[in-house]
């Protein structure tokens, strides 16, 4: 997964879409911290907005890497079971 790929902003949150998941990132909370989530939409039997994985951290940036990092370990899961 590439760091290339462009985020799109909306409503504050940022998000991309990858290899069928879609990696989301809120805005910071009053109390600083900023939330990720990657959420499934590679096949149609799964529900279209199933979360498969979610976190705090400090910023932004760190945010980023750690929705990425989530979604490369499912991808490959994905390909090492099939």
């Amino acid at each position: 997964m590439s760091e290339s790929h462009h985020w799109n902003e909306q409503e504050g949150m940022l998000w991309i879409e990858r290899d069928g998941l879609r990696l989301v990132i809120h805005p910071p909370t009053a109390n600083g911290y900023v939330r990720f989530a990657v959420v499934d939409h590679r096949r149609p039997d799964h529900h279209p907005h199933r979360l498969v994985g979610s976190g705090t951290l400090e910023n932004v940036p760190a945010a980023k890497t750690a929705a990425a990092r989530m979604a490369k370990r499912l991808v490959t899961l994905g390909r090492h079971r099939a």
